[in-house]
């Protein structure tokens, strides 16, 4: 088709040259208008559309979901949905962590070594998780588990901070 508009039902193709394939001959048709009806749901093309970091976690799964039913790799989507949940968890483990260290001793003139110390451990973590997040989707580590172990490591060793600080 040259050109084609959604009229609120289907698609209408203008200018449609269809060619069928068949055992011994091929059959070309052409056509003024064609209404193409559409076979999916309208909102997923908007979801198809947009970047994946800039989808909903709602969105995500929603996609997700249709690509399961359509036996299409989802894991990416999966991936990325898990690690939208479960950031406000992971933005507490990094407070946790650094907590022991806000509560020393500031007298001694090092705010601003605590302060890089600080900015390196989150920069770390977070390229940490971006690139379990690469590895996870190379092997088959299911997207849940691997958008919470780098977490949950960090919430291991911010007990064992917090305890080694009493």
């Amino acid at each position: 088709a040259k050109t084609a508009f959604y009229d609120g039902n289907s698609w209408v193709l203008v200018d449609v040259k269809k060619t069928l394939f068949e055992s011994d001959k091929l059959i070309i048709e052409e056509f003024p208008q064609l209404k193409w009806p559409i076979p999916f749901n309208l909102d997923l093309v908007d979801i198809i559309t947009s970047e994946i970091i800039t989808l909903s976690a709602s969105e995500l799964y929603q996609y997700a979901q249709y690509l399961d039913k359509n036996n299409i790799n989802s894991r990416p989507y999966y991936l990325q949905f898990w690690q939208k949940v479960t950031a406000p968890f992971s933005l507490l483990v990094i407070l946790l962590f650094t907590f022991p260290f806000s509560i020393s001793d500031n007298r001694s003139g090092k705010i601003g070594e605590k302060l890089l110390i600080g900015i390196i451990i989150g920069l770390i973590f977070h390229l940490a998780n971006k690139i379990s997040a690469k590895f996870a989707l190379l092997s088959e580590t299911p997207p849940l588990l691997s958008a919470i172990f780098l977490t949950c490591i960090m919430l291991f060793l911010s007990f064992i901070i917090i305890r080694n600080q009493r």
